[in-house]
């Protein structure tokens, strides 16, 4: 049951006030946004509430009793001529780099006597607590799927499965490898497309498939992809970069792991990390087919 103060019981039973949404979106270890859906800022409980650089709407909020998941769609409308920033870095730019994943956000409805400006907020009400689950971004803003706390009973327990490949993730603290000392440095060549790098590399073919890149400079500084694999000093990524490299553009290539058996043929545990004794994987674990 949600609790007002005296004052909003008031509000409400008289019939004549105006409601604004007021979101707080709090990325994971950055500044925490303060949006709402009102034509001009918007101060409750001595935060102010900004509008104009974003234009949000959400659509109808689902909330539901028992263990279903409360949602709503957050819809961010971005201002091209004066667009807000995350860390220093244009919204969508941001989003695209993942500083929204994850995020908490909350829900507040806010109840003003009269319209102004200023605002003047006789209470607030909390509708919404929970984080960003999917994102999606188009040429005009981000939509963000917003779920209750409740998603995270979908989280997989226990964490690890038993499977004959490593189960581990490499760098992690039960891997122990220090990827940052296999590391290289590298540099574009020449402009080339968003999936494609041409770049100095010059270590044998397959050196850094499986692996990632992480620019340190240019238009795509801060972007991390996979290397899917790797000929010579052609690079093919997983996924596209946001935006073109040009020439000179800098980054770090860190290696990757095939999560093979330590002993196999070419197994990276083994024959690059030299790292057998702490290897995941349950190889000889018998499958659902040949067991008796």
């Amino acid at each position: 049951m949600t609790d007002a103060s005296d004052i909003l019981k008031t509000l409400l039973a008289g019939g004549c006030y105006g409601r604004a949404d007021l979101y707080t979106i709090a990325p994971v270890g950055l500044e925490t946004l303060t949006l709402t859906s009102a034509d001009m800022d918007v101060t409750a409980s001595g935060v102010t509430y900004s509008h104009g650089l974003l234009r949000v709407t959400r659509d109808r909020l689902r909330l539901v009793a028992g263990l279903e998941t409360d949602t709503f769609t957050l819809t961010l409308a971005v201002d091209t001529a004066n667009e807000m920033t995350i860390n220093g870095v244009p919204f969508r730019q941001a989003v695209q780099w993942g500083l929204l994943d994850g995020a908490h956000i909350q829900l507040d409805w806010a109840y003003i006597d009269g319209w102004g400006p200023p605002a003047n907020v006789v209470g607030s009400l909390t509708r919404f607590v929970g984080l960003a689950s999917d994102i999606a971004i188009d040429r005009t803003g981000v939509k963000i799927t917003c779920k209750s706390w409740l998603s995270l009973l979908d989280t997989q327990v226990p964490s690890q499965v038993y499977q004959a490949h490593c189960r581990f993730m490499l760098g992690d603290s039960h891997c122990g490898v220090d990827v940052a000392g296999y590391s290289r440095d590298g540099t574009v060549l020449a402009e080339g497309s968003t999936a494609t790098l041409k770049t100095d590399v010059s270590d044998a073919d397959g050196t850094w498939a499986l692996g990632w890149v992480s620019f340190i400079s240019g238009v795509n500084k801060g972007v991390c992809r996979g290397v899917r694999a790797q000929t010579g000093g052609i690079l093919v990524l997983n996924g596209p970069l946001p935006w073109s490299p040009e020439a000179g553009d800098a980054f770090t290539l860190y290696p990757g792991c095939d999560k093979l058996m330590p002993g196999t043929s070419g197994a990276s545990c083994s024959a690059v990390f030299n790292n057998a004794s702490r290897f995941g994987g349950m190889p000889y674990i018998p499958t659902a087919d040949t067991a008796t």
